[in-house]
């Protein structure tokens, strides 16, 4: 299996357990291998030249390569704006859709970037955060494979710094740099989790640490429900294993990437995963929390409801949340929120109608976990700014938003 084929099924977005300092700050840094190209950023894609992209190189795809080829070709044509918006009018409009992973369809976009101009921390931003940072992590694993010599924590200093201390750039994007990275760092160290996370801690910011551990947790996840390898880190007999003995300071980003190694475990019985989470002990909310990201995950929701639907991707993740343990349903609601955050940015409609549906108990937390990854989304927080796009919501709720927003400001 090729190493593009490997890279895991993005479906996460961490909200407050990563939220960080902001480094006062600005470096650019631009390093181009092919020539000083560099594309201009573009306005939002005018919609009807994104439809005659679609109808023209996915709309008729009858395989996950020909959406691979697709991706690439109008990203190549037309930048990756239109390349992902095309993406989402895919998803979203075209009655033939081909089902399949969008995160790793994203990362063909990121691929293509780099092959067109080369690393530049310019270029590498305008990935944007579509698909769970499918670009990103594409435009990472891309430059990797083409820089003789480079390792993923030499490309970090080279790609990442300048995007960690600079002021202008959100969280989300910082964090999921070095998550990207993580991914890259895993796979160096064949699978050595302990030297993978010691590589991490040498990068000394809390934030590039954070996303760094969190990529390898997800990679060593991947590489055991994938037969990759199997490097001794699971455990037969003890479900919440590794995440049960790594060094405190692991603890959270490992089980908030447990998740999918308990679906593996039970055969995708969602509601023994969640049962399962309960021997996590004070650790069991964010267990259950992880399995909240695939309840909300268009990937995951298939096998997961094993021939249920309750009316599309909010309903079913509502329906799928009601299985955890009853003390733990409001952590899967907020692993839910945060991965259809993820999937769709700063729109809010999906979020929305996801927390309009789950019980009385819960709306609160998750109309304010909506504001909360508004904080981590928007450059350098100002107040006023994103305390906006809590408009989008139904006035009952705008206020529960802006308080998620000013727990951070």
């Amino acid at each position: 299996m090729t190493r593009q084929a490997r890279l895991k099924i993005n479906l996460r977005q961490r909200g407050r357990h990563l939220l960080g300092l902001i480094v006062v700050a600005v470096i650019i840094l631009a390093v181009s291998l092919i020539g000083t190209r560099h594309p201009a950023a573009q306005s939002a894609p005018d919609d009807r030249y994104v439809k005659s992209l679609t109808m023209k190189w996915l709309a008729q795809c009858y395989t996950q390569d020909c959406v691979y080829q697709g991706m690439e070709s109008i990203t190549k044509d037309a930048g990756p704006e239109v390349a992902l918006a095309s993406l989402h009018y895919y998803v979203d409009d075209v009655p033939n859709y081909l089902p399949g992973d969008n995160h790793l369809r994203a990362h063909h976009v990121g691929y293509q970037l780099f092959r067109s101009y080369g690393l530049s921390t310019t270029v590498f931003l305008r990935c944007g955060s579509d698909f769970n940072n499918g670009c990103m992590h594409g435009y990472i694993e891309e430059a990797e494979r083409h820089i003789k010599g480079s390792s993923a924590s030499t490309l970090a200093d080279e790609l990442c710094k300048p995007i960690l201390i600079g002021p202008s750039y959100s969280y989300n994007q910082k964090h999921f740099c070095y998550h990207g990275v993580g991914h890259g760092i895993m796979e160096d160290v064949n699978y050595n989790l302990a030297a993978a996370l010691d590589q991490c801690d040498a990068f000394g910011n809390p934030i590039a640490q954070i996303g760094c551990w969190q990529g390898v947790f997800m990679e060593n996840e991947w590489g055991y429900v994938s037969h990759i390898t199997d490097n001794g880190t699971f455990s037969k007999t003890d479900p919440m294993a590794p995440c049960d003995s790594v060094a405190q300071k692991y603890v959270t980003q490992c089980y908030m990437n447990q998740e999918g190694y308990l679906l593996y475990r039970y055969d995708n019985d969602f509601k023994k995963a969640g049962q399962a989470c309960e021997e996590a002990g004070q650790n069991a909310g964010v267990c259950v929390e992880s399995l909240g990201l695939t309840a909300a995950a268009e990937a995951w929701q298939p096998s997961l409801l094993q021939g249920r639907n309750a009316g599309g991707l909010e309903p079913n993740a509502w329906l799928l949340c009601q299985e955890v343990p009853k003390a733990y349903t409001g952590n899967c609601v907020e692993g839910a929120v945060f991965n259809i955050l993820a999937l769709d940015g700063l729109d809010f409609k999906r979020s929305s109608i996801f927390c309009g549906l789950v019980g009385t108990t819960f709306q609160k937390d998750c109309f304010s976990s909506i504001g909360q990854y508004a904080w981590v989304q928007t450059p350098a927080p100002n107040p006023p700014k994103v305390e906006s796009y809590c408009q989008q919501l139904p006035p009952k709720w705008q206020s529960t938003c802006r308080e998620g927003t000013a727990q951070h400001a």
